[in-house]
């Protein structure tokens, strides 16, 4: 009968340094502060476009209603 070598058990320290899902996830958290700054910064023009739209659908409305 032959002897077999048990096996080494596996290292319980990781390697230091970063990881290929901590970069994946900086990145992600970089696009989305980005896409959040972007989204805050063009609030004022999105409300504008929202008036406008109210302001021109109820003057269509407001032939019908008042002919």
């Amino acid at each position: 009968m032959k002897h077999r070598r048990a096996r080494k058990p596996a290292p319980m320290c990781r390697r230091a340094g970063t990881t290929g899902r901590q970069v994946l996830k900086a990145q992600a958290l970089v696009v989305g502060l980005l896409a959040l700054a972007l989204f805050v910064r063009e609030i004022p023009s999105l409300v504008r476009e929202v008036r406008i739209r109210r302001m021109t659908v109820s003057g269509f409305r407001a032939r019908r209603r008042y002919p």
